[in-house]
C-alpha cells in the first residue's frame, strides 16, 4: 500500500476526488438546466451525473477504511458540531453582507435567518449526510468490534448479501430496503465495505491467481469507466435515471475506483503538499456549499456566469472545481482562526465535560 508515515496519500486523494464529484453533480443539478442545453451537451451532462454519483459512496468507504483502526472519541462529533455552528453563522453573515453591498439581489428577514441557522445546526431538512453520518458514528465502535471479530469468510458472505442481494431487492422493491441510499443504513454498509478492504485487501497484480487478474488495476479502471455511463445509457434507452446510491452498477463502480486509489503510490512532494492542504478541508467544503444560503449564493452566480459564457461544455467541471477551491480557502482561514482563538481546545473541553456528565448520569443505572 502507498503509505508514507501515518498518511495514506491515495486514500486522502480519493477524499478530495469524492468531494469534487459531489460539487460537480450539485452544479449539474442546481445550476445547469438541461432543457436549455444542446443535445450533445445534454448527453455530456448526463454522463457527468453518472460519473459523479458515487462521491457519497467513496466518502463513506474512506471513512470505514480509516476508522476501523481508530479509537472512538466523542470529542470528534463535538468538534464536528462546532464546525457546523461556525459555518451556520458565517454563511448567514456572508449572505447578508453580499445583499447589503448589492452583489446579491435577494433578501431574507431576520426571523427567517434565525430559522435557517437553527435548522442548519440541527441538520433539520438540510445536511442529510450529517444526519446519516451521526448514525454511523455512534454505531462505529460496535461495527469495528464485529468486523474484527468475524472471520474473513463470514464477513465476505455478509458483504455479499449487503452489496449484492439487497441492492437487487431494492431495485425490485424500491425504497423497501435501502431507499435511495440517503440514510445512515447505506452509509453503514459502505463503511463496512471500506473496513473490510482495509483488513483484507484484494489481491494485487503481483499474484498470479485468477481473482488477482480480475481485480488488477487496469481491469478495475475499465469497469469504473463503463459503470460511469449508467446514467447516460438509462436516458438514451428510455429507462429513466436512478438517483439511488445503492444501484448495483454504482456499487461496483465505487468499489473498483476505491481499490484503484488504495493502491496508488504517490511519491511526488508537490502532490503531498496539495493533498495535505486540500484533504482536511473536504468536510467543510460540503458544509459551506450545501448550507441553504450557500446554495443560494453559488446557484445565483452560477446561472449568471453560465448565461454570460453561453453554455460551454466545461462549465460544470470548472464551476464545481471553483466551488471546491473557494470553500477550501474559506476553511483555511477558519483553521487559522481556530488556532489563534484555541477553539479546537474549547470543543475538546466541552466534549470532556459532556462525557463526564453523561457518565455521572448513567452511573446509577449501570452500577452493580
Amino acid at each position: 500500500l502507498s503509505i508514507t508515515g501515518k498518511r495514506h496519500y491515495g486514500i486522502e486523494l480519493l477524499r478530495i476526488v469524492a468531494m469534487l464529484m459531489i460539487c460537480v453533480i450539485h452544479v449539474n443539478y442546481f445550476v445547469v438546466f438541461r432543457e436549455t442545453l444542446p443535445q450533445d451537451l445534454k448527453y455530456f451532462s448526463y454522463w457527468l451525473e453518472g460519473a459523479g454519483m458515487i462521491g457519497v459512496n467513496l466518502y463513506a468507504l474512506t471513512t470505514g477504511y480509516v476508522c476501523i483502526d481508530k479509537q472512538w472519541k466523542f470529542a470528534r462529533i463535538v468538534r464536528l458540531w462546532g464546525l457546523i455552528i461556525f459555518y451556520a453563522f458565517l454563511i448567514t453573515l456572508l449572505f447578508h453582507s453580499l445583499v447589503w453591498v448589492g452583489l446579491l439581489d435577494c433578501s431574507l428577514p431576520f426571523t427567517e435567518s434565525i430559522k435557517v441557522i437553527v435548522k442548519t445546526v440541527l441538520a433539520y431538512k438540510c445536511y442529510w449526510y450529517i444526519s446519516a453520518y451521526l448514525g454511523v458514528f455512534f454505531l462505529s465502535p460496535f461495527l469495528n468490534r464485529a468486523i474484527k471479530f468475524a472471520d474473513k469468510r463470514s464477513l465476505k458472505w455478509l458483504l455479499l448479501v449487503l452489496v449484492v442481494l439487497y441492492p437487487v431487492l431494492n431495485k425490485l422493491y424500491p425504497n423497501q430496503v435501502y431507499g435511495s441510499g440517503y440514510n445512515f443504513i447505506w452509509l453503514m454498509v459502505m463503511y463496512v465495505v471500506g473496513a473490510y478492504l482495509k483488513l483484507h485487501p484484494l489481491p494485487s497484480h503481483s499474484s498470479l491467481s485468477f481473482v488477482s487478474k480480475i481485480c488488477s488495476t487496469p481491469i478495475l479502471l475499465v469497469v469504473s469507466f463503463i459503470c460511469s455511463f449508467q446514467f447516460l445509457l438509462a436516458d438514451v434507452l428510455g429507462m429513466g435515471q436512478s438517483w439511488s446510491y445503492a444501484e448495483p452498477a454504482y456499487i461496483l463502480y465505487s468499489c473498483a475506483l476505491f481499490v484503484v486509489f488504495s493502491r496508488l503510490n504517490i511519491h511526488s512532494g508537490l502532490w503531498h503538499s496539495v493533498i495535505k492542504w486540500a484533504a482536511p478541508t473536504t468536510f467543510s467544503v460540503y458544509l459551506i456549499h450545501q448550507h441553504p444560503l450557500g446554495l443560494v449564493i453559488y446557484k445565483k452566480y452560477g446561472v449568471m456566469l453560465l448565461e454570460q459564457l453561453d453554455y460551454p461544455w466545461f462549465f460544470t467541471l470548472g464551476y464545481g472545481v471553483l466551488i471546491f477551491v473557494v470553500c477550501s480557502l474559506i476553511d483555511c482561514v477558519r483553521r487559522e482562526v481556530y488556532k489563534i482563538c484555541h477553539i479546537e481546545q474549547f470543543w475538546n473541553a466541552v466534549a470532556a465535560a459532556i462525557e463526564k456528565w453523561g457518565i455521572r448520569l448513567c452511573d446509577p443505572f449501570i452500577r452493580e
